[in-house]
């Protein structure tokens, strides 16, 4: 999990937290569901996932991996 992203204006002190990337309960749903399609049950796989309408049977919001 990450919990926070330096970007180049904290390279030199003083450090100060610049953004955090914490995803939504949604958001976890959506990338479990990303995931699951990029490993694609041990034969992994590249590409970009996209969000698509509705849920599947999971309750995870559809992702498509492209």
């Amino acid at each position: 999990m990450v919990s926070q992203i330096r970007t180049t204006t904290t390279l030199f002190g003083p450090y100060r937290l610049q953004e955090d990337l914490r995803p939504s309960y949604w958001g976890q749903l959506a990338l479990r569901n990303c995931v699951r399609q990029a490993y694609n049950n041990g034969a992994p796989r590249g590409g970009t996932c996209l969000p698509v309408t509705g849920v599947d049977a999971a309750g995870e919001p559809n992702m498509a991996l492209r």
